[in-house]
């Protein structure tokens, strides 16, 4: 398998974006975990992760909003929690199942398929079982995490110095594969799940946020997530015919 610095590049800064949005729409905000979100960082992640035109309005809305939190730390307290905690009737419920059938209901099928692939990849949410397994949060946590197994497979295998910069958890995972095979499995459970499941409903669970509340940072974030999700299940496709033949 060939090096390239932009696919090192890109698949960096999708590690990147899951694991934000992953605490955007995973924990209520704070100052503390507004401010270890480097705008900076996060722009240049959009940046090569977006497609040309796409969510650009909601993107730069989005980052201004994470360079300075401090002033709208109260309004985001406010709208995370009538969107996501209730106790009302939550306007965009951030659970796959609730999109997955027309009656809007927790824990369907799906739930349960969603928990089989985590362990399948030696993975369980933190709070099992006393949590839905397809909240958003859960979802984007184990795109983060296989995003963090193809970096690190694709810069070890390719003899690249960016190999020694991060752990790997295939440890974790018994020592199992490395290299070619280990990012071949990353990438293509990464399009499979992408595919079958968050990119299923992203787009849905975007609309409900903006119909709530247009230009809020949790709509502007649902939209931005939603086309960022949109771009790297192409770019996953990319990447599996390229593992394919490796």
């Amino acid at each position: 398998m060939d090096y390239s610095e932009d696919v090192h590049a890109r698949l960096a800064a999708r590690h990147y974006l899951y694991g934000l949005f992953q605490a955007l729409f995973g924990s209520e905000p704070t100052e503390q975990l507004l401010g270890a979100v480097d705008s900076g960082v996060a722009a240049e992640a959009l940046s090569l992760s977006l497609l040309p035109g796409v969510a650009q309005a909601e993107a730069e809305r989005l980052l201004e909003s994470l360079e300075d939190p401090a002033d709208r730390l109260a309004s985001m307290e406010r709208d995370y929690a009538h969107a996501f905690i209730g106790p009302h009737e939550l306007p965009a419920p951030p659970w796959e199942s609730v999109y997955a059938g027309n009656k809007r209901l927790l824990f369907q099928a799906s739930t349960l398929e969603i928990r089989d692939l985590y362990r399948s990849q030696g993975l369980l949410p933190e709070q099992y079982p006393r949590v839905a397994d397809d909240h958003l949060a859960l979802e984007l946590d184990f795109l983060a995490r296989l995003a963090e197994r193809a970096l690190h497979a694709y810069a070890l295998r390719a003899g690249s110095a960016h190999a020694g910069e991060r752990l790997s958890d295939q440890t974790e995972r018994g020592g199992s594969a490395q290299g070619d095979e280990a990012f071949a499995e990353a990438v293509c459970a990464s399009l499979s799940f992408v595919t079958d499941h968050l990119g299923a409903w992203v787009g849905a669970f975007s609309r409900d946020l903006v119909a709530w509340n247009s230009g809020s940072l949790y709509a502007d974030a649902a939209v931005v997530l939603a086309a960022f999700v949109q771009a790297d299940e192409g770019f996953l496709a990319q990447l599996e015919v390229v593992a394919e033949h490796v």
